[in-house]
């Protein structure tokens, strides 16, 4: 499975979530959380892996600021985590 979030560093809290290579059939949901350093959740959304692709938009400027975040990404019992910065 390959996970990018772009761009990355983030200057307006528009983030893009891609995928490819996840194991599912037909249609999965996707759950997305994102964790701020302390390990506080400030965002969750779901999104659908659809033909082993997730390609979902996600507007995060309502709910961080300046920061180093972890996004964790859990599809079908499998949990992908990458980092995002937000200047």
């Amino acid at each position: 499975v390959t996970m990018s979030l772009y761009p990355n560093p983030n200057r307006d809290g528009l983030v893009t979530l891609s995928m490819e290579g996840v194991d599912v059939a037909d249609e999965t949901m996707v759950d997305i959380d994102v964790y701020d350093m302390v390990g506080k959740r400030v965002f969750t959304e779901r999104a659908v892996a659809a033909e082993g692709i997730v390609n979902h938009r996600m507007d995060l400027s309502a709910h961080t600021g300046a920061g180093l975040y972890m996004v964790n990404v859990s599809v079908a019992g499998k949990l992908y985590t990458q980092r995002l910065v937000i200047q």
